[in-house]
């Protein structure tokens, strides 16, 4: 029966805009209107699903079928940057970035009776609660006057106009073959498959088959206030830059989508297939970006962030754990160097909302900070020597140390240290390095100061050494590795040990370098071979999840330095009451209960 009424369809010829609809049969025609039409569909339909195999589309030029109506509307915000309200976006997979473009452009168009299909439940879910939030500031309920889907659940005659939002590539040609005149496409990301659909509309604008219109930073988004965006739409996907003031963010207080208490690695590599990129290792392999790198970059992991400097550039990747599954992504923020500053050989460390970076190839001599929420570049005062390829580290959360390196005009290696109390300005003395190195490995762990292995210009070093952290000397002699390297990172496993992990092995016999698999834990009896690595070529950094404001300095490291926390004030306070009285009726609407 079906089959038959399916035949009927594909036969039928459209003589105008749903006024008139003939069906062709054997004996004749039928003269119908839409509405019959589509009570004639739902008549002869068979209740039983059909078996439907996989098979591959036919991508013929020849039409099958002629709608009368619109060219299809591609919406989108600025890819080369934009805001949402008063903040910057830095949603790179596209989730909280494509649900506040679509609920701005419907407010500002004024849109309703529109079919809205969303395959993914974070856009559905930021989509509706900012059309709420905006009805409450405009007064008007366009949110009631849109039927959401997911393209599973719509049949796609009901209506003649569809929006599609961010609709996932397995949806999306069933998204978009629902509509019947109208069809609006929101979309955007940095992902891979974000990027491959864009292309795809960028290819059907060029062929006229598309209209493109952006998006930029709509202003009526500014009149959702700041408890708005941290308490609901910024709250689970973190889409936003909002710098932090006298309200505390419910992440920084341990609520965090990383898993508290569990240890993180991630590397700068390359996979045995020799794929690049920045990976997770530990506690599972995932490839968080594809990306080409060098063995010079700044690679650093902090507070739910993956940074890169490269160059001119700094790359940041806003991590969600959950999402492993989706990864790779694209970088989610580039933001530019200072002019003048090159990231070549530099050494970067990264506490709270500042990132450093110290010498290098051709500015060996410079010290930068960069506020990570405001994005603003700082001078700090010149080293004393030049160096190239050093170790840096936060001694403690106000003091810098730069361990060794080379100094890229004579080419000889140090064994120096020099110490920068970030909050004075003031230079601190520090004893040198038992020999002179270069790209070593330097970690802060249980009030010590570890270094290891390293570079001396004719082969790699295997020696280990530490010191307290308040202490002025001397350095004490540890077991040895078992395999000799640099270029190596050494990091504190989940239950306190030491692990050497990546690097490169060279003795003054070899030609090329040898890249070091094996990963070794300190023990009671020295150092111990800990497993082989997934990767080779491997520079990494490692992110602790126990402290959450600073992964790479824990609380007891400090010796009783205590972190400002900033409370509600009186002010606030009200603020928050007056929102949750105002908006009470909104989460009779669904809406999350603010009280």
């Amino acid at each position: 029966m079906i089959n038959n009424v399916r035949s009927d369809l594909l036969r039928a010829m459209v003589c105008s805009v749903i006024a008139s609809i003939r069906i062709m049969h054997q004996d004749g025609y039928q003269d119908m209107n839409y509405t019959n039409l589509f009570h004639h569909i739902l008549s002869h339909e068979s209740p039983r699903k059909l078996s439907v195999k996989r098979v591959t589309l036919n991508l013929k030029p020849k039409a099958s079928a002629v709608v009368l109506g619109e060219y299809p509307t591609l919406i989108t915000s600025d890819l080369n940057g934009h805001y949402h309200g008063k903040y910057k976006c830095i949603d790179g997979r596209g989730q909280g970035c494509v649900a506040m473009t679509a609920a701005a452009y419907v407010e500002i168009q004024k849109l309703a009776n529109f079919v809205v299909l969303i395959s993914d439940e974070d856009i559905k879910k930021i989509f509706t609660q900012a059309l709420g939030f905006l009805k409450a500031t405009t007064r008007t309920a366009l949110l009631e006057l849109l039927q959401i889907y997911h393209p599973r659940d719509y049949r796609g005659c009901e209506n003649e106009q569809v929006m599609c939002v961010g609709v996932e590539d397995s949806w999306v040609v069933e998204a978009i073959s629902r509509a019947i005149r109208t069809l609006i496409i929101v979309d955007g990301g940095n992902s891979p498959t974000a990027k491959s659909r864009i292309e795809l509309w960028k290819e059907m604008e060029r062929r006229g088959l598309l209209v493109h219109r952006t998006l930029p930073n709509p202003k009526i988004l500014e009149s959702l206030s700041l408890y708005d965006w941290r308490e609901f739409l910024n709250k689970e996907r973190h889409f936003l830059k909002i710098p932090r003031g006298s309200m505390i963010e419910e992440h920084q207080e341990g609520e965090n989508t990383l898993r508290a208490g569990n240890q993180r690695i991630f590397a700068m590599g390359r996979n045995k297939n020799l794929l690049p990129g920045y990976w997770e290792i530990h506690p599972s392999t995932t490839l968080w970006v594809r990306d080409q790198h060098r063995i010079n970059d700044v690679f650093l992991a902090h507070t739910e962030k993956l940074i890169h400097g490269t160059w001119k550039n700094i790359h940041i990747l806003h991590l969600h754990e959950e999402e492993h599954v989706t990864a790779p992504f694209g970088w989610d923020e580039t933001l530019p160097v200072r002019n003048g500053f090159l990231i070549d050989g530099t050494a970067g460390a990264a506490i709270d909302d500042s990132l450093f970076l110290v010498g290098g190839k051709s500015n060996s001599e410079e010290v930068l900070q960069l506020n990570l929420e405001t994005e603003k570049w700082c001078e700090l005062p010149n080293m004393k020597e030049k160096r190239t390829r050093a170790a840096l580290v936060m001694k403690d959360p106000h003091t810098i140390l730069v361990l060794g390196g080379q100094d890229p005009q004579t080419r000889n290696y140090l064994s120096s240290c020099e110490c920068l109390d970030i909050r004075m300005l003031k230079p601190l003395k520090f004893p040198d390095l038992p020999y002179s190195l270069s790209d070593h490995a330097v970690t802060v762990s249980h009030q010590y100061i570890y270094i290891s292995g390293g570079w001396d210009g004719q082969q790699s070093l295997g020696q280990v050494h530490r010191m307290k952290v308040n202490e002025v000397g001397p350095w004490e002699t540890l077991p040895s590795f078992k395999i000799a390297r640099f270029n190596h990172g050494m990091v504190e496993d989940s239950a306190g040990k030491l692990l050497a992990i990546g690097g490169r092995y060279k003795r003054p016999e070899q030609r090329d370098s040898i890249y070091v698999q094996e990963t070794e834990k300190f023990t009671e009896d020295g150092w111990k071979s800990d497993g082989e690595l997934p990767l080779i070529r491997v520079r990494l950094d490692c992110q602790n999840c126990q402290t959450i404001r600073s992964q790479l300095n824990p609380l007891e490291w400090f010796n009783g330095v205590e972190f400002q926390r900033f409370p509600l004030s009186v002010a606030d306070l009200v603020r928050k009451m007056e929102h949750q009285l105002a908006r009470y009726s909104l989460s009779l609407q669904g809406l999350p209960n603010r009280l």
